[in-house]
């Protein structure tokens, strides 16, 4: 059965209550925003949001932040690019320290944001 991103969100949830390690806080923040990002993939689909008709720059994830701005859910698209960059700390800035703090929060933004894109009709 293929994964869903419920069950993206309740491993991140698990990472970050069942383990103590910096690496599991980042794996708990990134799981997090994936679980985000594909929820709002699902409703692009669902909701039937149009392509873009415009060249941007940037890769998949920015194409799809765009798709929500065009349909006039700016402040959606916003959220989804903070928690995306709270997964760029995670995954990428291995050189600073990542707390649980950061982990929880990220996580806790995250289930918001889920349940902000599961809503849109």
């Amino acid at each position: 059965m293929p994964v869903s991103s419920v069950d993206l969100l309740d491993l991140a949830e698990g990472l970050a209550e069942n383990f103590e390690s910096e690496a599991a806080f980042r794996a708990s923040a990134s799981r997090a925003y994936y679980a985000s990002f594909y929820a709002a993939e699902d409703a692009a689909q669902r909701i039937k949001l149009p392509k873009l008709s415009r060249r941007i720059n940037g890769g998949m994830h920015e194409r799809l932040f765009c798709r929500f701005d065009d349909a006039g859910q700016r402040a959606l698209a916003a959220k989804l690019r903070f928690a995306k960059a709270d997964r760029v700390n995670a995954d990428y800035k291995i050189g600073e320290v990542f707390t649980k703090n950061e982990a929880t929060a990220a996580l806790a933004f995250c289930r918001q944001l889920s349940g902000d894109i599961a809503a849109l009709s």
